[in-house]
């Protein structure tokens, strides 16, 4: 059976990056130093997370707010 490869291509932000990884291992000694998410981003992604686990529990919170502006829209395109 041969091993797995898998090339991690980033193009984010401003810098664009790639990664091979054979087996689990990082083949290039200078993607080895590259560190997981920092704190902030970590922060960041939990935050984001429970806002979408918010909006798919209880979508209302959202809603109810564009509704005036939806049925204004659906009454002048003569839908409401």
């Amino acid at each position: 059976m041969n091993g797995t490869t898998l090339l991690g291509i980033s193009a984010f932000y401003h810098d664009s990056a790639a990664c091979l990884v054979r087996d689990g291992e990082v083949t290039i000694d200078a993607n080895k130093k590259l560190l997981d998410l920092n704190t902030r981003e970590k922060v960041i992604l939990a935050a984001i997370l429970v806002f979408i686990v918010w909006i798919g529990v209880h979508p209302t919170t959202f809603l109810d707010v564009s509704e005036n502006s939806v049925r204004m829209v659906l009454t002048r395109l003569g839908g409401g």
